[in-house]
């Protein structure tokens, strides 16, 4: 019999890529509902200078969803998903309503996803490093 193992980093970068990819499909299908927050947030008017904010967003959230969905760059790949929530939570507090304050509490169980792939491939890095495996031998 054959055994699965079960890669957790990898179970929850998926985890995270679905909620990116979640976020494009909303952005292009409920448009006015991204456009009310971005237009009710306290930087309406530094996102509103720029010319197809939907699309960029859009086109991010895909990025981080590939990168995270096929490995590419994991450790880039989690620190970008990690600060683009930051910043998407700081957006829904600005909104000031109850509604988005439920949100950003919403994205900050994708936040912790994505600040444990962070510390796990800081820790990976120092683990796999070439000067710590020499030491240990």
């Amino acid at each position: 019999m054959r055994k699965i193992r079960l890669d957790l980093v990898y179970l929850i970068s998926l985890g995270l890529a679905s909620a990116f990819l979640a976020s494009v499909l909303r952005n292009f299908f409920y448009q006015a509902s991204f456009n009310e927050l971005i237009e009710s947030s306290f930087f309406s008017e530094i996102f509103s200078a720029i010319p197809y904010f939907i699309y960029i967003v859009a086109f991010n959230d895909f990025l981080v969803a590939v990168l995270l969905m096929l490995r590419i760059f994991p450790k880039v790949a989690a620190w970008w998903a990690m600060l683009w929530l930051l910043a998407v939570i700081i957006v829904h507090v600005s909104v000031f309503s109850l509604e988005d304050l439920l949100d950003a509490i919403e994205h900050m169980g994708l936040l912790a996803m994505a600040i444990f792939l962070v510390i796990k491939s800081r820790k990976q890095t120092i683990v796999d490093s070439p000067s710590t495996s020499s030491l240990s031998a």
